[in-house]
């Protein structure tokens, strides 16, 4: 600590000086290259300018004319549980996979869903809603557990002048479905070997 203080108090010119000359550069710079309430282009950061920074003729000529009114959105959401789909315990024959799906009412649409289930070890490898605008949600589930489950499809439903509904047995009946659930029952097959 003595050897620090030796070091400033010889050098105690030399760093008033240069903090002298730092302070006094930074202000000539500032005072004589930019008058007094201007900046230009390359000080503005792209994004930084809030509305406050802006003068009253300079907002006007942002505005343009209002635009058309949008179409009515959703109205109304609501939830669909589907029945709880059993499953046995692992091992127990072709029943430890289970394809409930939950179905809005007529006139709804499906915009999302999920499931809930009496077990968190469940493997679930299919849960979507058709992209047409159908009405099912669909959910696919394999029980590898020693004890037997349930599963149910939640499905989230929309309804308003814009939502598309279709007929409600479109996923239950799609290749897709079909397919996912041909492929959970093949893996428990080969699980079982």
């Amino acid at each position: 600590m003595a050897g620090l203080l030796q070091h400033v108090r010889r050098n105690l010119v030399a760093y008033l000086a240069l903090f002298l000359a730092l302070s006094s550069t930074g202000y000539a710079a500032s005072s004589a290259l930019l008058p007094r309430n201007s900046v230009g282009s390359a000080q503005v950061v792209n994004g930084s300018l809030l509305k406050a920074d802006l003068n009253k003729k300079t907002l006007a000529k942002l505005r343009g004319p209002r635009g058309f009114t949008g179409p009515p959105g959703i109205t109304v959401v609501t939830t669909v549980d589907s029945a709880a789909a059993p499953m046995c315990a692992f091992g127990s024959g072709g029943c430890e996979v289970a394809g409930p799906y939950a179905s809005c009412p007529a006139g709804s649409a499906v915009v999302g869903g999920g499931w809930q289930s009496d077990s968190p070890q469940l493997i679930v490898p299919y849960a979507k809603h058709p992209t047409d605008g159908g009405q099912n949600y669909s959910v696919i589930a394999i029980n590898f557990d020693t004890s037997p489950h349930t599963i149910s499809a939640q499905a989230i439903c929309a309804t308003g002048p814009t939502t598309k509904a279709t007929s409600a047995s479109k996923v239950a009946n799609s290749a897709s479905f079909r397919k996912a659930l041909d492929n959970a029952r093949e893996q428990v097959g080969r699980r079982r070997k």
